[in-house]
């Protein structure tokens, strides 16, 4: 499938999923009392905590589909990845049930607890697959199937609602039904790519078997992504700490607001960051108009140039967020701080591709050692100039990070891909006597 058309089914999913979400929630809330209520919250929560949990494994097993190496080998790494991880994770949360007196946990009825406990073992069940279809570049097929669960876990409430059904059954079917679904979706799709594609996915990985790619690449790999996917969700939400003792409650409020206004155009570096990993882990022969805009200065220049665009789009029609969004007016300094936010979260969308890139290209490390010692000075930089009284120079700094990762990024990319040649055709003009 074309690079294009994968973007679009994994971007027309997303916006599936969004819609069925957003229209069947009023009605979940509206069918059950609020203690019923609590457990589908309780449960969504801890699905998307799930997604966290993933700590680089389904994008790991997605890079080596991606490189060429056997499947059975990839899945085997995979599982032990998994074991580890959730082992850890699990005796974490044992031991902190013990030290910490966790009200909400024991107030939660027992088929609740059992259930949140199936849907922790499902979902490391499911990771590897996820990135076995997403290294075959199965876009199309695992959106499809994705959806379907999703529908599932939001549609099964209402209906049963209707009809009165007991709620620890419609919890049962809704949540652990609806991944179950997608496990089983995904085995099958895997099995039948396997069987129609034996003899070519044979040849391609007898060819293409890596001595680099092994076990301990693979936890390397894994374990960098994932602790740099931890620490960028950590991180996102610092700027809102640096504000709470700074600024009026209605400030505060308002700040927040618009922040998660915000981060929702994080879904669209989502929606292409699954794609383009898959793409430059399996492809180092890149167009040559790819290649042109993957170059510093211009990818630089473009993508500056269309964060300053933003913020003046954002002024344009500001005046229609404030008053219809926050209901009142805002003061001048938190209408700059608006601007300065707006400007760096669009810079982060490409700064998210950039190192995206980076880790295809096996750059993980470096990644992770840029942000492990770039964010603590931002952070303590940032808290001393927020206790200090200058909370707009703080959260200024603080979003400073943001070009300055993206900056070595680009460079870093830049500079891999020469090093494997693929600028020849660009760099390497033909010569006339």
């Amino acid at each position: 499938m074309s690079f294009l058309r994968s973007v679009s089914w994994v971007g027309a999913g997303t916006g599936i999923s969004i819609v069925v979400s957003i229209l069947s929630v009023p009605a979940i809330i509206s069918g059950y009392v609020p203690s019923e209520v609590t457990y589908f919250l309780w449960l969504w929560t801890l699905l998307g905590v799930m997604n966290l949990a993933d700590f680089g494994l389904s994008r790991g097993v997605s890079k080596f589909v991606s490189s060429g190496i056997s499947i059975t080998k990839v899945l085997l790494y995979g599982y032990i990845y998994a074991l580890i991880v959730s082992s850890v994770l699990g005796g974490v949360l044992f031991i902190l049930g013990f030290i910490i007196n966790i009200e909400f946990w024991n107030e939660l009825p027992q088929v609740v607890k059992i259930i949140s406990i199936a849907l922790f073992i499902i979902s490391f069940l499911t990771f590897p697959l996820s990135g076995v279809v997403e290294g075959l570049g199965k876009f199309r097929d695992i959106v499809i199937i994705k959806n379907i669960g999703n529908i599932i876990a939001y549609c099964i409430p209402i209906i049963f609602a209707i009809y009165k059904v007991d709620i620890y059954i419609t919890l049962t079917f809704s949540v652990i039904l609806s991944r179950l679904i997608i496990f089983i979706s995904i085995c099958l799709l895997i099995y039948r790519a396997l069987s129609a594609n034996a003899t070519k996915l044979n040849n391609s990985t007898k060819g293409n078997e890596n001595q680099s790619y092994n076990i301990n690449f693979f936890f390397s790999f894994c374990t960098s992504v994932g602790i740099v996917s931890f620490m960028g969700v950590i991180f996102l939400y610092w700027d809102r700490s640096l504000i709470l003792t700074s600024l009026t409650h209605s400030d505060v409020v308002s700040y927040v607001a618009f922040s998660e206004m915000l981060i929702k155009l994080y879904a669209i570096p989502g929606i292409l960051s699954g794609v383009i990993f898959q793409f430059v882990s399996a492809k180092f022969d890149f167009d040559k108009k790819v290649l042109l805009i993957l170059i510093p200065k211009f990818l630089l220049a473009c993508s500056f140039l269309f964060a300053v665009f933003s913020v003046v789009f954002f002024i344009s029609i500001k005046s229609w967020v404030f008053s219809y969004v926050f209901k009142h007016s805002l003061n001048k300094d938190l209408e700059l701080l608006f601007s300065v936010m707006v400007f760096f979260t669009v810079l982060n969308c490409f700064n998210m591709l950039a190192m995206t890139i980076a880790q295809a290209l096996n750059n993980h490390k470096k990644i992770f050692y840029s942000q492990f010692i770039l964010l603590p000075i931002f952070i303590l930089i940032s808290y001393v100039l927020a206790k200090s009284g200058n909370v707009k120079l703080a959260i200024s700094v603080w979003f400073t990070r943001i070009p300055v990762i993206y900056i070595y990024t680009v460079f870093l990319n830049y500079k891999s891909i020469k090093l494997r040649g693929s600028y020849e055709g660009i760099n390497n003009k033909p010569t006339h006597k």
